[in-house]
């Protein structure tokens, strides 16, 4: 998962055929279509230095492939952009797939111009118009994005923290487990977790799939624990300390049919993790 940030030089070139939303300071605003997604990489690999080359050569594959991007962009290049990708959750017993904003990056040289809060906000009532009721990042400084609304919402947890099981018994490489066996894990693990939060982010065998190319792409591995019962969690070798994650109201309406409220408590029973 990556932490959202302002960035580095842009990339060089330009999304051409961009259909832009607004014209604004002799830029370009507005979402990249999909064949255009891959000219933002550059900006990415520059911003995002501790990424290997693998690990982009995943993110670009994997979820740029199905993500939104909004960018700026003019006949110098990509000069900002907010990448939204999906992310299915189960949120209070009902499954939805909301966006997760990554990728936040300004060239060095524009920033201060009020950039990244206009794609922003384009992302943001992109979501409100399609009834989105909140989206969440993960911040590089909560600083960034609280004069945006958004406001910290859960701590960071893994799977093994949370997944009760009895005495492991057997761990195996994710690689080596079938898509049968990690969908058996997912049932399991969904139930265990339904139990536990009232948001979080579904199992299934692409699930655990997609997380295993992400932990062989960041170096590590991950491995399947067994214990009695069968498959019981999933565990990451390649972890890093993450922050709180941080989470804004998009559609009013959406928000207050499911919550009744506008509290913290929806937020404060959490376990979206290993999203991209």
């Amino acid at each position: 998962m990556r932490r959202v940030q302002k960035a580095e030089p842009g990339s060089g070139r330009t999304a051409g055929s961009m259909k832009a939303q607004e014209e604004w300071k002799g830029l370009q605003l507005g979402r990249l279509e999909p064949e255009e997604r891959i000219l933002t990489r550059k900006l990415y690999e520059t911003v995002f230095t501790e990424d290997p080359p693998r690990f982009v050569d995943y993110y670009y594959r994997r979820r740029a492939s199905v993500n939104e991007i909004y960018a700026a962009v003019d006949e110098k290049g990509i000069h900002g952009m907010v990448h939204l990708n999906p992310c299915r959750v189960s949120w209070q017993g009902e499954e939805l797939t909301l966006s997760y904003i990554v990728a936040v990056a300004t060239e060095e040289a524009y920033r201060g111009q009020g950039i990244m809060g206009k794609l922003l906000g384009m992302a943001l009532e992109e979501m409100d118009r399609r009834g989105e009721p909140f989206t969440f990042l993960m911040p590089a400084a909560e600083a960034i994005y609280t004069p945006y609304g958004f406001r910290r919402a859960w701590p960071w947890r893994w799977e093994e923290d949370a997944a009760p099981a009895g005495e492991i018994r057997t761990v195996l490489p994710a690689e080596k487990c079938t898509d049968e066996t990690l969908g058996q894990l997912s049932r399991r693990v969904n139930d265990a977790l339904s139990r536990q939060f009232s948001l979080f982010d579904l199992r299934s065998a692409g699930y655990y799939r997609d997380l295993q190319e992400q932990q062989e792409a960041s170096g590590g591995e991950l491995r399947i624990c067994f214990d009695k019962e069968g498959p019981c969690f999933a565990r990451c070798t390649e972890k890093e300390k993450f922050p709180p994650m941080m989470a804004r109201i998009v559609n009013r309406k959406s928000f207050l049919a499911r919550t009744g409220g506008e509290g913290e408590e929806p937020f404060a029973n959490a376990l979206i993790c290993q999203v991209v």
